[in-house]
């Protein structure tokens, strides 16, 4: 190794080749690379800790082929890595200059195409309005599971989460970042969603009430019409009991905010 700077002018030292970050005749590449990176992690500064940002990596991380494209972390937070540029347009509807014209958007060693926030918020709206009664759905799911912990907390390992914190949590994270994502989904979708809540909170009701009936039926000594009414319900009361009380307690696979 050569030393340039005046103060050490002619000096050299050896270096082995492994703490070398690249050898000399990769140094004009390696310069160039990490130009790159710099301007990603610039023009994605802003995204950085806001709902926002949370939002479309949710987007992307629930996405319904998730394997086109993946949020970025540490040196690139902020910026959007897609591995199948193509995919992602077909999925999108649109044409793919609409994801590679960015100024600062370059293409990495592995052949993925990095993107600034810009352009990972623009997608992540995009997929959002493309695909939204997939993502009010799972919306849904974890609301109902912030509910259900908000009222009695969870288990994380060995140690419960009261309630308190985890509604706290919530307020602050959980509950900003749905109500984001619903308003990119679009008031039509959101719309469908809450009409199919209602006609399953009529089902429930109606479902309740022939529980009641028939167990009024059966222990009034009639238990031949019970089985009756059983049968023209299509499906045993004790089934539906079951999926009464998944209702009352749901339980998801994720959170938007739980630790992991």
């Amino acid at each position: 190794m050569r030393f340039v700077e005046d103060a050490y002018e002619g000096c050299e030292d050896w270096v082995p080749p492994n703490r070398l970050k690249v050898r000399w005749e990769d140094v004009a590449a390696w310069q160039e690379r990490d130009e790159h990176w710099n301007a990603i992690r610039d023009a994605s500064a802003e995204a950085r800790d806001t709902t926002e940002h949370a939002a479309a990596g949710w987007i992307f991380d629930f996405a319904p082929d998730h394997d086109c494209a993946r949020q970025l972390s540490g040196r690139g937070e902020g910026a959007l890595e897609i591995m199948d540029v193509d995919a992602l347009a077909a999925h999108l509807g649109i044409d793919r200059s609409r994801i590679i014209d960015d100024p600062v958007a370059f293409t990495e060693e592995n052949g993925s195409l990095i993107v600034p926030w810009r352009v990972m918020r623009e997608l992540a709206q995009l997929l959002a309005k493309r695909y939204a009664d997939h993502y009010i759905a799972e919306i849904t799911k974890d609301e109902r599971r912030a509910e259900h912990e908000n009222r009695w907390g969870y288990m994380h390992g060995d140690h419960h989460i009261s309630a308190e914190i985890c509604a706290e949590v919530d307020e602050e994270h959980g509950r900003p970042l749905r109500d984001l994502i619903r308003q990119w989904c679009g008031a039509e979708a959101t719309a469908r969603r809450d009409e199919l809540d209602a006609l399953r909170t009529e089902v429930k009701r109606l479902g309740d009430l022939v529980e009641r009936a028939i167990d009024a039926v059966r222990n009034a000594g009639d238990s031949r019409s019970a089985r009756e009414l059983e049968r023209d319900l299509g499906i045993p009361v004790e089934l539906l009991r079951q999926a009464n009380r998944e209702n009352q307690h749901p339980s998801g696979p994720y959170g938007l905010h739980r630790p992991r």
